[in-house]
């Protein structure tokens, strides 16, 4: 037996997801490589200026690029480029500019030597989802600062522009005083909630350019620009003092002060080859820190002897 069916036809519609703006007078840039590989950037419809300055509505951290390097604006439904007088140029699909362009579909925009960005008329969504894929491979879960795959590229870049431009750079550690103490005590979720608002003080006191990673467990470091090395000392004191003066308050109201070790190593432009040693010289600091009763800033010039505490490698 036969059976008949009756044929349906299924008409697909648009469905706009609340609390998500249509988006032709919007744009992302996604930077494909560079300093901030990974980072993206909604721009739209107001202009947007593309520079390593803090106050840019694209603060890219790039030390090869001006403060305020290149201009996009929405004009007339067409998004244009302009370079705002850079020093080593901007460029678009691999033509440096000396007026400005409109931006296509797919276009790669180029700031100075080392950051490529491609230009997309993207919908928020797809835009939303850049950026999660970004936090996803180069962000710490737990405590919101970068986490070391990111620290991999970004020392990287920075001790490179501090070596070819005679320019100071400073790295500190930091490290929990106890912090075995804290979860042994009160918990491990409020061991969580300590690395969570260490991470945020941290991100409070540093500035723009500076770069917090969670470097492993409870410590975290710091790549700080054009630092010396009293400056740095300087600023691993702040911090400390910082997060001394913030109790932690649990959820049913308990709270305890924590204290932080700072170890802060400065480049040597003549002796350092390798970034690598900055880090070993600032664990040094700070395992001396530990070692002179905790809850101090130390600072290291020589390059650290071989001792037992094994250091995972950059």
């Amino acid at each position: 037996m036969v059976v008949a069916r009756e044929e349906e036809t299924v008409v697909a519609r648009a469905v706009r997801i609340a609390g998500l703006p249509e988006a032709r007078d919007r744009a992302l840039l996604l930077v494909l490589s560079g300093p901030a590989v990974g980072q993206t950037y909604t721009i739209g419809p107001n202009s947007a200026v593309l520079g390593r300055g803090s106050g840019n509505e694209a603060p890219v951290p790039d030390p090869e690029i001006s403060r305020q390097h290149a201009r996009v604006e929405l004009t007339n439904g067409v998004f244009m480029i302009n370079d705002l007088g850079s020093v080593n140029g901007t460029f678009v699909n691999g033509a440096r500019l000396d007026a400005p362009v409109p931006l296509r579909e797919g276009d790669r925009i180029q700031l100075g030597p080392l950051t490529v960005m491609k230009f997309s008329l993207l919908d928020p969504l797809e835009a939303a989802v850049q950026r999660q894929l970004h936090e996803a491979i180069h962000m710490d879960v737990l405590t919101g600062v970068h986490n070391r795959r990111y620290l991999e590229t970004r020392l990287l870049d920075e001790f490179a522009y501090a070596k070819r431009h005679k320019r100071s750079l400073c790295v500190l550690m930091l490290d929990i005083d106890n912090f075995k103490q804290v979860n042994d005590t009160h918990g491990h979720p409020a061991g969580d909630m300590v690395l969570r608002e260490l991470g945020a003080h941290l991100m409070s006191e540093v500035r723009a350019e500076d770069v917090v990673v969670r470097y492993g467990g409870e410590e975290f470091l710091i790549v700080a620009r054009e630092l010396t090395a009293e400056q740095g000392l300087e600023f691993g004191e702040r911090l400390r003092a910082c997060v001394h003066a913030k109790p932690v308050v649990l959820p049913d109201g308990a709270q305890f002060s924590i204290t932080i070790s700072v170890g802060v190593a400065n480049l040597r432009l003549r002796l350092d080859t390798d970034p690598a040693a900055l880090i070993e010289r600032a664990d040094a600091a700070l395992y001396r820190a530990k070692q002179l009763g905790r809850n101090r800033v130390e600072y290291r010039t020589k390059h650290p002897a071989k001792r037992s505490r094994v250091r995972p490698r950059l």
